[in-house]
């Protein structure tokens, strides 16, 4: 059975100044017990498979650092370091 959950719409401004209207459905809910890893020029799913044993926890890893990785606009290898959850 399919249901419609209203979602309230936001205003998104990314670090070039555009603003657009966004519905957000996933609120992220970091981790509060992390580790600090060097990215050493890997991208995410290495990250999430060397240090997380798993590709399918890159949406973990990925919301845990969301706010790093925008910062850098998206571009991991200028991220230094990426917190992992435990």
């Amino acid at each position: 059975m399919l249901e419609w959950l209203p979602v309230v719409s936001d205003n998104f401004t990314n670090p070039s100044g555009d603003t657009s209207k966004v519905k957000l459905l996933h609120v992220p809910q970091p981790s509060l017990q992390t580790r600090t890893v060097d990215t050493n020029g890997r991208t995410l799913g290495q990250v999430a498979f060397e240090e997380m044993d798993s590709y399918y926890n890159q949406m973990q890893l990925l919301e845990q650092n969301m706010q790093v990785i925008a910062e850098y606009d998206f571009d991991l290898s200028k991220v230094p370091q990426l917190q992992v959850p435990l």
